[in-house]
């Protein structure tokens, strides 16, 4: 009998998402994550606030602390954020409606210190950086760092409006924290283990159990596919003997309304500038919100169980050394992974940009 292994679920998730990511990334860890990491730890810590009772403006003063510098977490020590060369930005973390009257100073100070010899308005240099990323051409130097602060900052005035989301639409649903962060040890007949944390156990309104609840910010809204097919929620649920899994998404997507400056009037078509009931206003008053969307089902009968095979497949796999390229996550999420061109341009994993050889 194999020696038993202990493993966290985000490496099972590795797992099944690239084998041969899995194998790489335990020698040869990423030093690069997206955005979406950080921000979303940043939008947790926030939104931790409001739930342990705590006032609105606190909980954005949290973020934004956050969003600047990370705090240490049980992976890693204290992380800056901003200017972090360690960070990669989406071209879709760009939305000019976000930056405020008041950030137009910071960021033409930006573009002056880090784009002198540019003659293009800021909006139009972001309107082309944006596009390149969303494109997937790369961006580099002094632009790079110009584009990453200005996505920045629109991460920071979306997340203040995420947070208000959860406290309009989602926290009035919640009718008791059972726990929060609960740090969670499951193992097999065999005794592997996989180490975890629980978002939250919470009872929901209109439901008489507790609910698994995973907080999620998100580009797009989830499907019930996504939580049918959510084995981490399975797992945890299996773990604590709970019936109901869930997940409360926070969106990325920001709405922005316009309506007119002197009466009021909201915009009805978008091609309109001028006020189409006082003919005097134009549409320039703008309302931004982000929504927000609530998932919840009960597991089948035996699909806990189910679950608890798949994770010992998985770990057995582990164990044997199992491993296979999956192409088909070469791309995910708009992104080259960062082992690419070790698998399929025949670079040394040394040499690759954005991983360093973990220390022995």
């Amino acid at each position: 009998m194999s020696k038993p292994i202990t493993i966290s679920y985000s490496k099972v998730s590795t797992f099944k998402t690239c084998p041969q990511k899995y194998y790489l990334n335990s020698t040869y860890p990423i030093e690069i994550s997206n955005s979406a990491l950080p921000f979303g730890k940043a939008v947790e810590t926030g939104v931790d606030v409001v739930i342990e009772g705590g006032k609105l403006e606190d909980a954005k003063l949290k973020f934004q602390e956050c969003w600047k510098r990370l705090p240490a977490s049980r992976w890693e020590g204290p992380k800056d954020v901003f200017d972090s060369e360690t960070i990669f930005y989406y071209g879709t973390d760009y939305d000019k409606q976000l930056i405020q009257d008041d950030d137009v100073t910071q960021v033409e100070a930006w573009q002056k210190e880090l784009l002198p010899e540019t003659k293009l308005k800021w909006q139009d240099q972001m309107d082309m950086f944006s596009g390149a990323l969303k494109d997937g051409t790369t961006i580099e130097g002094a632009e790079r760092k110009f584009a990453n602060r200005v996505m920045w900052l629109c991460c920071l005035r979306r997340g203040g409006l995420m947070i208000e989301a959860f406290v309009r639409d989602l926290l009035p649903k919640i009718e008791e924290v059972v726990s929060a962060q609960k740090s969670i040890s499951i193992k097999n007949d065999e005794g592997d283990k996989v180490n975890g944390f629980i978002d939250y156990i919470m009872k929901l309104k209109g439901y008489d159990e507790p609910i698994v609840v995973d907080l999620k910010t998100a580009g797009k809204f989830y499907t019930g596919h996504d939580l049918n097919t959510s084995d981490q929620l399975g797992i945890y649920a299996a773990a604590e003997k709970i019936n109901y899994i869930g997940y409360m998404v926070l969106s990325k997507t920001i709405k922005h309304d316009k309506s007119c400056d002197k009466c009021g009037h909201a915009r009805e078509n978008s091609r309109k500038t001028n006020c189409e009931r006082c003919d005097e206003g134009k549409y320039t008053k703008v309302d931004s919100r982000a929504d927000t969307q609530l998932l919840v089902r009960k597991l089948r009968d035996g699909e806990a169980q189910e679950v608890m095979d798949d994770f010992s497949d998985v770990l057995l796999a582990v164990k044997n050394g199992v491993n296979w390229k999956n192409p088909g996550s070469c791309f995910d999420y708009n992104k080259k992974c960062e082992y690419y061109d070790f698998c399929w341009a025949g670079k040394k994993a040394e040499d690759l940009p954005g991983v360093k050889k973990k220390s022995t």
